[in-house]
C-alpha cells in the first residue's frame, strides 16, 4: 500500500518549480495570492477548487517573519513586527488582468465559424458537462487559463455506460447511447492537475496521471475529509484510486477503477495552448510571464517607497511672521515651526 502511495503522489520532473511559477502568474492576473494586503480573498474565489493545489506550494520566503505567503522581499534587519506591518499595508497595481483580458476580447469576440458542422457536435456543444453548460460559455474560460499559465489541459470524460447484472459494462449502440443522453463532458483544469506523464514521438500521450482534490462531508456534525482523487489514463484503459488521511495522519487509498476500458482509442485529455513551448509537446508560454515578473519587482519598489514615506517624511509648519531677533540654531521636525519674513524676496527651502 505504501508503495502504491509513493507512485500516486510522484511527479514528474519540474513539476514543483513549474508550480511556483504558475502561481506567480495566476496570482498577477488576480491580484492574490502574495500580491495581498490586508484583504485576504480565498484561493478558489476566482480559479474555482482546482486552483488550491498550487496554495500548498511555498513561495521564497522565511515562515518566522510572515504569517502568510508574500511576494513582499524583507529588507536586511527588518523586525518581525515592522515586516508584518508593511505586508499588511501592501498594495498591487493590478495591469497583468487587464492587457490579458483585452487581448483575449479582442480573440473571441466573433464565434468562430465551421463548416459542415455534424448535428451531433451541435447538439453536444449547447451542453459539454452534462449540466448544461455550453461550450461558449466554457471555452472562455479555457482561453484565459491558457493565456494565463500557458497551457490548459482539458479532459473529456464520459458518464459511465450502463452495466449488466454481473457487474461488467453493457455493451450498447450509438443510438442507444444518444437516446441515454451518454455524451462526453469537457472538464478544463490547470496545468498542476496534470502532475505525471509521458509522451510518444509525435507528442501524443502514451499515458497520463490527473489528479483532483476535493473534501467530503457526509453531514455537518463529522469531520470534513480531504480525498485526493487520481484517474490514470492509458490510450484503451483508465484507472481510478482516491487517497484519503485518516485521523493519524496515515494515507488509505481507494480503488475505484482498476485498468476499465474505454473506447476513445486515446489518452482523452486535449491542450489548449497560448503559444507553443519550444522543444515540447505539451506545455505552453504565458501570454505575460515577463509582465508578472516585472509587476512583482513593481510591488516591491511600491512597498519600499511607502515605507520610506512613512519612516522619512513629515509634515513642517512654516509660519510667515517677521522676527524680532535673530534665530539661532534649530532642530527641524514636527514639534516647531520656521518663521520666515512675509517681505524675503528668496524662496524658503
Amino acid at each position: 500500500m505504501a508503495d502504491l502511495v509513493q507512485m500516486l503522489q510522484a511527479t514528474r520532473e519540474g513539476y514543483r518549480e513549474e508550480c511556483q511559477w504558475h502561481k506567480l502568474l495566476l496570482d498577477a492576473y488576480t491580484g492574490a495570492g502574495g500580491f495581498m494586503g490586508a484583504s485576504v480573498q480565498p484561493e478558489r474565489g476566482f480559479w474555482g477548487a482546482s486552483a488550491e493545489i498550487y496554495s500548498g506550494l511555498p513561495l521564497e520566503y522565511d515562515s518566522k517573519f510572515a504569517e502568510r505567503l508574500t511576494y513582499l522581499d524583507r529588507f536586511p534587519r527588518e523586525d518581525t513586527e515592522k515586516f508584518k506591518r508593511r505586508i499588511n499595508g501592501a498594495h498591487y497595481s493590478n495591469y497583468i488582468a487587464p492587457l490579458t483580458d483585452l487581448k483575449l476580447s479582442f480573440i473571441l469576440r466573433k464565434e468562430f465559424s465551421v463548416e459542415n458542422r455534424p448535428d451531433p457536435l451541435i447538439d453536444w456543444r449547447n451542453d459539454v458537462d452534462q449540466r448544461g453548460t455550453t461550450w461558449d460559455e466554457v471555452f472562455p474560460d479555457m482561453a484565459l487559463r491558457a493565456a494565463t499559465v500557458g497551457w490548459c489541459p482539458v479532459v473529456v470524460d464520459m458518464p459511465p455506460a450502463p452495466v449488466n447484472q454481473d457487474g461488467s459494462p453493457a455493451l450498447i449502440t450509438r443510438a442507444i447511447q444518444q437516446q441515454l443522453g451518454i455524451y462526453p463532458t469537457t472538464v478544463p483544469l490547470f496545468p498542476a492537475n496534470l502532475p505525471d506523464y509521458q509522451t510518444d514521438e509525435n507528442g501524443s500521450f502514451v499515458w497520463a496521471k490527473v489528479r483532483t482534490d476535493y473534501t467530503e462531508q457526509l453531514s455537518p456534525f463529522d469531520k470534513k475529509t480531504n480525498v485526493t482523487r487520481y484517474t490514470i489514463w492509458f490510450r484503451d484503459t483508465f484507472s481510478i484510486y482516491e487517497v484519503r488521511h485518516d485521523t493519524s495522519g496515515k494515507p488509505n487509498v481507494t480503488i475505484i477503477a482498476e485498468e476499465t476500458g474505454h473506447g476513445f482509442e486515446r489518452v482523452p485529455i486535449a491542450i489548449l495552448k497560448n503559444k507553443p513551448a519550444p522543444d515540447d509537446p505539451i506545455k505552453g508560454i504565458p501570454m505575460h510571464g515577463q509582465e508578472s515578473v516585472e509587476a512583482r519587482a513593481l510591488f516591491n519598489r511600491s512597498s519600499e517607497l511607502d515605507e520610506h514615506m512613512r519612516s522619512q517624511v513629515f509634515a513642517l509648519l512654516v509660519l510667515a511672521s517677521e522676527a524680532n531677533e535673530e534665530v539661532g540654531e534649530i532642530t527641524v521636525g514636527t514639534d516647531n515651526a520656521i518663521s520666515i519674513d512675509p517681505a524675503s524676496s528668496q524662496k524658503h527651502y
